[in-house]
């Protein structure tokens, strides 16, 4: 139905994906701020990953066909990887949770042995370097930004507030921009320097935002940008454990697979990994049609089933299915 529907995408995505990964070219934009570059290539590679998703749920006993779109996925993920912006790293980590949680259909087909599931899976990703690297090029933007502020009060402007520093407050509003660009690349720098060893919460509070220094100072550009710095720490982790959501699932399988039926638990393990978010042992349970496997939440919470943030999800047939 999608090939019927959308004929010229479907072919746009073939053709696009005989390139090979290279760093996105964007138009600067006329007033030269990197925050106003625009993006327009990322919601399609978003879109693009949900129906190579599809083509894998639809048929995913077919080897050649989940091989072949498994690897388009993985080309696809590492398009934005190679962007210099924040917002593309966070779409990176988007596809490979497509392409993660696809895959899951291809272990319910029973097609794939352990090893070549794996396979599929791939190496991992070293999500912290990447992030850095996303950290980066956001401070550079927001320098882009304070720039062109900058530049924009010395011009005649429309705006009566910016007029009004501009005329009584000239020392004022440039000592108050700089001391806002100071924070925010303090800011920056302490989410760099965050060991990549720690869990994802651990991260996250090291690199929390003082959201009360930004309101006493009412710094305009650190409100507007700062408060969800942090949050890529959790975006990251949770990409991380459904990487060894999966391969835990793969065990699970060839157990079923040894034994006829699911595991109770996972004491068949030697060892249980434990969960990037917050390095406890990953948890296990199986209901009248799938099993799951899950972490704690940022609450410390079991998570909703559908809740596929901290779960991966295997369904199987109930027919067929000893459980």
């Amino acid at each position: 139905e999608y090939n019927k529907k959308y004929p010229v995408f479907v072919k746009a995505i073939h053709d696009f994906l005989q390139l090979p990964v290279s760093h996105v070219a964007h138009k600067m934009p006329e007033d030269g701020m990197l925050y106003s570059v625009l993006m327009s290539e990322l919601l399609p590679f978003r879109e693009s990953a949900r129906y190579l998703a599809m083509k894998i749920a639809a048929a995913p006993g077919n080897k050649p066909q989940v091989k072949k779109c498994n690897s388009e996925l993985v080309k696809l993920r590492n398009w934005p990887l190679q962007n210099d912006f924040y917002i593309s790293y966070l779409v990176a980590i988007a596809i490979e949770a497509i392409r993660l949680n696809a895959l899951s259909t291809v272990l319910s087909s029973g097609e794939f042995s352990q090893p070549e599931f794996v396979a599929l899976i791939g190496d991992p990703v070293d999500w912290h370097k990447y992030q850095r690297y996303a950290y980066g090029s956001e401070a550079t933007a927001f320098k882009s930004c304070f720039d062109y502020l900058q530049i924009y009060a010395l011009l005649q402007t429309e705006n009566k507030k910016i007029n009004s520093l501009k005329k009584y407050m000239p020392l004022f509003m440039k000592v108050h921009f700089l001391r806002d660009y100071r924070f925010a690349l303090q800011t920056f720098i302490k989410a760099c320097t965050v060991p990549a060893n720690l869990s994802g919460f651990e991260q996250v509070q090291l690199a929390l935002v003082d959201v009360n220094e930004i309101k006493r100072n009412s710094y305009l550009l650190s409100g507007m940008f700062m408060p969800a710095l942090g949050q890529g720490y959790i975006k990251s982790a949770q990409i991380t454990d459904v990487r060894q959501m999966a391969l835990l699932a793969a065990e699970v399988m060839e157990y079923r697979k040894q034994h006829g039926k699911l595991p109770e638990d996972l004491s068949f393990l030697p060892q249980i990994p434990l969960s990037k978010l917050d390095h406890k042992p990953l948890m296990y349970e199986k209901t009248k049609d799938s099993f799951r496997i899950f972490s704690h939440t940022g609450k410390g919470e079991k998570p909703y089933k559908k809740d596929t943030r901290y779960s991966y999800r295997v369904r199987l047939d109930g027919k067929n299915e000893n459980l």
